[in-house]
């Protein structure tokens, strides 16, 4: 929604009560309270939605970024960090949608001897304040976050500290000020515009300019750079460097079960029930593994690695369906069915004569199912988009509860029965066409979650935000087709620098992450 054209005047009815200059995690809110409170708000920022907000990390981490002689910014960041949720919940409630908002905590970690004494230093300086953190070895670490290396030799956590998805944040905040009536102008501002002391507009890139009652500075690290700006209204801001670490998978992983469990903090392992030959265009060919072959891969997995949770996917036939019950039955598993019938190019995966088995075979182990909107009609044989009459329906035929999801239809909503109770969960829909393995990611990412003991209605919340993120982030330059979601992100990953040697020729690096339990798919 940028706006074009010539710059406002005072006298213009384009002025503004409140010209914000930056449109981040500092302007957008402003603007958004502003807008609620009824004053007239535009926000100028040349970056849109792929600004600093959208490479952050998205930490709200007080405690752990804590240093000596910043007792009164520590203190300010912790009534900030109090208030976040509740403002959260609100925006949430405004625009219908999750915020990502996460209560694990903080863990800082210690790769030598001198990182080590420096994290003690730290805790005692904070536990001088007041602020408890706890002191971890490394092995402890690694059962918190199992993917760090060996190396590490020690950790801090700081259990109070919070974390935001930053994209799913930074997507609320502009659902919410298009909601609110805020204007968006994509320019670069160049000048502030200032009267008798007073900032009251500011100057593009394009030689516009914007005039307001009130300006909010708030372009982040840049903010004092800007010419115009008195000396004495200098923030007291400065760019540092930081860096993220994103974490890679070897390539056995990556397929539409196992990478949604890695995302989630599970380890999982697959059973392929059939190969597909296929691209973002369509599926061209199925080959169907013998169901004896299927049930001999299922034994192999739950005699050693002993799931947490199961899922399945495109399962294709009776003979293979009965193979999976046959299987699973009496074993106790929570188990996710998401009946993939038809792919989303109009390929067939489930044969016609194999629908009667997924229900009156399947269902009744199922702990969920997930169908989308077209496969709840289906299923049930309702033509509706009433997702409360739907998901009813789909316990009727035996499963303990249903998630209908949010992809299709009028309302982006996935809609949750379990226990006589109804639960929506609003869901974004995404301008971005890279939607090829949603409904396995969400899936796959509500098994992960359950496997970690979630109740079904978190656990639906948690699947919601790994499949929205994983479309938000979709390689939609991939294939002539829909392109495919993207849960790692990869468009950030880098390969791993090669190993250095030692006088004796040993690799220098770790042997790597330790295992983790897990949860386990089919399909």
């Amino acid at each position: 929604m940028p706006a074009k054209g010539a710059g406002p005047l005072q006298s213009s009815p384009h002025f503004t009560d409140v010209l914000v200059v930056g449109g981040g995690v500092i302007g957008l809110p402003a603007a958004w309270r502003l807008a609620r409170e009824g004053a007239s708000v535009r926000v100028i920022d040349a970056s849109g939605t792929r600004g600093a907000t959208w490479a952050s990390a998205g930490m709200l981490a007080p405690v752990s970024e804590s240093f000596f002689g910043e007792e009164d910014l520590l203190r300010l960041n912790l009534v900030a960090l109090s208030r976040f949720p509740s403002f959260a919940a609100e925006l949430e409630a405004a625009v219908e949608q999750l915020v990502g908002l996460r209560r694990e905590g903080t863990l800082v970690v210690a790769l030598d001897n001198g990182d080590r004494a420096a994290l003690t230093r730290l805790s005692a300086f904070r536990a001088s304040l007041g602020f408890a953190t706890e002191e971890l070895i490394g092995s402890a670490a690694r059962r918190l976050e199992p993917y760090l290396s060996t190396e590490v030799r020690a950790a801090v956590l700081a259990p109070g500290d919070r974390s935001v998805d930053n994209r799913r944040y930074a997507m609320a905040l502009h659902a919410g000020v298009a909601r609110a009536g805020v204007e968006v102008v994509e320019r670069r501002v160049v000048e502030l515009v200032v009267d008798g002391g007073r900032a009251r507009g500011a100057r593009t890139d394009d030689g516009s300019e914007w005039r307001a009652d009130t300006v909010v500075l708030a372009a982040g690290a840049w903010s004092r750079d800007l010419p115009g700006l008195p000396a004495a209204g200098a923030p007291p801001v400065r760019p540092v460097k930081g860096q993220i670490l994103r974490l890679g998978l070897p390539p056995a992983m990556r397929s539409a079960g196992p990478v949604p469990f890695a995302r989630c903090g599970v380890h999982g392992a697959s059973c392929v029930v059939a190969l597909t030959a296929q691209n973002t265009l369509g599926v061209t060919a199925i080959h169907e593994c013998p169901p004896e072959f299927v049930v001999a891969q299922l034994e192999a997995v739950l005699s050693d690695i002993r799931p947490g949770a199961a899922k399945t996917g495109m399962l294709f036939s009776a003979p293979i369906i009965d193979a999976v019950v046959q299987t699973l039955a009496g074993r106790g598993l929570p188990l996710v069915v998401d009946p993939v019938m038809v792919a989303s190019s109009g390929a067939r995966l489930l044969q016609d004569d194999a629908v009667e088995s997924l229900v009156t075979r399947l269902f009744p182990l199922a702990t969920v199912v997930t169908p989308n909107l077209l496969e709840a009609q289906a299923l049930t044989g309702l033509a509706t988009e009433d997702r409360v009459a739907l998901s009813e329906a789909l316990v009727s035929l035996g499963a303990r509860a249903a998630l209908v999801t949010g992809g299709h239809g009028q309302r982006p909503v996935d809609h949750l029965y379990t226990d006589g109770r109804h639960l929506d969960i609003p869901v974004p829909r995404q301008a971005v066409a890279a939607t090829h393995g949603a409904g396995c990611t969400h899936s796959a990412a509500l098994a992960a979650c359950l496997a970690r003991g979630d109740d079904p209605s978190m656990a639906a919340r948690r699947a919601a935000s790994v499949a929205t993120s994983a479309v938000a982030t979709g390689l939609e330059e991939v294939g002539a087709g829909d392109g495919p979601v993207d849960v790692l992100d990869v468009r950030r990953m880098r390969p791993p620098e090669p190993a250095a040697e030692d006088a004796a020729g040993r690799s220098t690096l770790g042997d790597g992450p330790g295992g983790t339990a897990a949860s386990s798919s089919t399909g």
